[in-house]
This record gives C-alpha cells, structure tokens and sequence, in this order.
C-alpha cells in the first residue's frame, strides 16, 4: 500500500522527471511507460516492430515519429496561425486574451462567458458560463496546476515536451439551443476522411454521447471510449441487438460536406490526422489537429475498428 499512496507517487514522478534529465533514460521511460499504458487497456503489449491496430500506430508514432509538425502541433497556439493561414481568421473561435499567469487576466475586460484553457496540453479546459459567479481561488488553483505541469511528464507525448505554457481565453462555443457546442472528429488518412465522430453532453459536467459515422455518412456501430462515457453503461442496462447503437439520436449536421472539404484540406500531407471541428449555427469552426489520439490507449468497441482504422493508416515514420 506504502507505493500507492500520495508521497510515493510524488517521489515516482520526481524519479520520472530526474531520468528525463538524460536522453538515454528518458527514452527508456517512454518506451516502458508506454507500454504498460498500452497493455493496461488493450491487455497485451503492443507490436511496435509491426504495427497493425490503430492504438499500436498511434503509440509508434508517439515513440519514434520526430517530424517538427508534430512538435509545433502541440502548441495550441501554434495551431491557431497555422489554421487561420490555411483558411482565415473565421474558421477559429474568438481569441479574447494570452496570459502568462493567471494573476495577468483582466477579467473585466472579458465577456460573461468564455473558457480558460493552456496551450501546452490537452483535456484541461475551465468552462466559464457566468463571471459573476466564477470561483477566482478555485479558478487560479486549477490553472497553476496546468501552468506547474509538463504534459509529456505523465503521458511521455514527447511532442508536448518543449512546448512553453500559456493561458488562453476564448469564446465559449454553445448550440443555437444553448446547449454545449457538440464536437466532431474528422478521422483522415493521406488527407481523406474516412470517419467522423459526433459527441455531445447536455451540459458541461454531463457524460457524453457520441457516435461514428462512416465516409457515406451511414451511423456504424463502433464506439471510442472515453473516460466518462455513457455508452457502457447504457450498453449493459439496455442490450440491443447486433448492428444497433444506443447512440443513434445523434446526427451529423445540414454542412456536413463543407466540413468535411475543410477537414481533408486540412489533412492533406498527412499520412494521418485527425480534424476536430465544431458547428454552433452552422459556423464552422477548427478546435485542433490531433497527432495522438487517446495516446493510442482508448479501446475502441468492438474491437475489430481498431484494425479496420489501423489499415487505412499507411504508415510514414521520419
């Protein structure tokens, strides 16, 4: 019990950060930490010699892909001009400020709304829906965190590595219903869309729902799992037959054709990307350009997708 507890994994994190000091250690540690997070959630190693499912080619790339793209792709600022020089200004939400700490935002001169979120790494984002009522101590807690964090540390996503923190405050997104923004991902291989994911939550904290679609726009029954997802559980107090999915009251939206043109623009040179893309009336908008997926560690449901995805991906390693 003695390993599991808050010092020892203080002290596991600083060994972490010690052995990164040298390259040689540090890349050791990738490749061990990596896989054991792949055999924890698919329960076997992954083939990194021959790599077949989506999750091994994910994990490859995080281990051996050195492309700069990747690296300059991990800045979600970088990102931001690098769209905006691809399609214009419009295709990107509202930017209102960049900070370098917390203690910089001048929150009056921001709208009632908006999110706080860093540049350096990913799922950290703070939904500001009112202002007035915004826990400031709580807010800066959570920030300086993100701010006192190196991404690749716990994940060993070398790309976020050399990325230099700060503090992004955008619009927040919401459906013409009010509703949070629902997120689609443009799955793309050599600059094709091969499937699409929609996922919504009826408010901010709620699980998820999300369903995939295939290039013809056809709902196929296959799930990516997130970490609070509703689809298992409704899965086990509703089994349904083979071929349906609990999630068909999703759809893809009217635009669905423009986006996907702005997704395989955006793709294209890519051997794989994925494209995430909001619609909040109809307004198309770039959320980012994902290299690493999950970190190659999300199941996907059934099983069989991860080989389906992992064949369309031919592969480029530099």
């Amino acid at each position: 019990m003695i390993l599991r507890s808050p010092i020892a994994t203080k002290v596991k994190f600083a060994l972490y950060k010690l052995i990164g000091l040298s390259p040689a250690g540090a890349r050791c540690l990738d490749i061990h930490l990596s896989r054991r997070a792949f055999r924890k959630a698919f329960g076997r190693d992954p083939d990194l010699s021959h790599p077949v499912l989506f999750g091994e080619k994910v994990t490859v790339r995080k281990l051996f892909d050195r492309r700069k793209i990747f690296r300059l792709m991990a800045d979600k600022l970088w990102v931001r001009d690098f769209i905006i020089g691809k399609l214009g200004e419009p295709f990107v939400p509202k930017l209102y400020a960049v900070y370098r700490q917390f203690e910089e935002i001048d929150f009056d001169r921001l709208p009632n709304k908006f999110v706080i979120k860093p540049n350096h790494g990913t799922h950290w984002v703070l939904f500001v829906e009112d202002k007035k009522t915004l826990d400031k101590a709580a807010a800066r807690r959570t920030v300086n965190g993100w701010m006192r964090t190196n991404y690749y540390v716990n994940s060993r996503e070398i790309f976020y590595r050399d990325v230099k923190p700060r503090i992004m405050v955008e619009e927040l997104l919401e459906e013409a219903s009010g509703k949070p923004v629902i997120d689609y991902k443009f799955f793309a291989f050599d600059g094709v869309t091969r499937f699409i994911s929609a996922t919504r939550r009826a408010t901010v904290t709620a699980d998820r729902e999300a369903a995939i679609f295939d290039r013809a726009y056809r709902e196929i029954s296959i799930q990516v799992e997130f970490a609070n997802s509703v689809y298992k559980k409704e899965r086990a107090d509703n089994p349904e037959p083979a071929g349906e999915t609990s999630t068909s009251r999703l759809s893809l939206p009217p635009n669905i054709d423009e986006m996907i043109k702005i997704a395989d623009a955006l793709a294209e040179g890519f051997d794989f990307i994925r494209v995430d893309l909001y619609s909040p009336g109809g307004r198309i908008l770039v959320g980012e350009l994902t290299s690493l997926p999950a970190g190659g560690v999300r199941p996907f449901e059934p099983p069989e997708y991860e080989r389906q995805f992992g064949d369309y991906w031919k592969q480029v390693l530099s």
